[in-house]
C-alpha cells in the first residue's frame, strides 16, 4: 500500500489536473481514514469532472468525515433531484 501511495503522489505531481489520479488518491485516503486528504483529492477530481455526481457525493462524505458538515452540505447543493444518492446524503 505504501508503494502504491508513493506512486500516486508522483503521478499527482506530474499530472495535477488528472481527475483519475485524484480520484484514486481520494479512495485510498478515505479507506485509510484520512478524510482531509480524501476531501482535497476529491475536490481536485471534481474540478476535472464537475458533472460527476458520484465524485461530489464522495467529496461530501469526506468533508463530513473531516468534521466539515456545512461544507459537505454545500457540495451537494445544486445536485439534481434525479440523483438519489446525493439526495440521501443531504438528508
Amino acid at each position: 500500500m505504501v508503494a502504491t501511495a508513493a506512486l500516486l503522489v508522483r503521478l499527482a505531481a506530474a499530472h495535477p489536473v488528472d481527475g483519475a489520479v485524484a480520484t484514486t488518491q481520494g479512495k485510498l485516503a478515505a479507506r485509510a481514514g484520512d478524510h482531509p486528504l480524501a476531501a482535497a483529492c476529491y475536490a481536485a477530481a471534481c474540478l476535472a469532472s464537475p458533472d460527476d455526481m458520484v465524485l461530489r457525493v464522495r467529496l461530501s462524505r469526506s468533508l463530513r468525515g473531516a468534521g466539515r458538515p456545512a461544507d459537505a452540505v454545500a457540495v451537494l447543493r445544486g445536485v439534481p433531484s434525479s440523483e438519489p444518492q446525493a439526495l440521501a446524503e443531504r438528508a
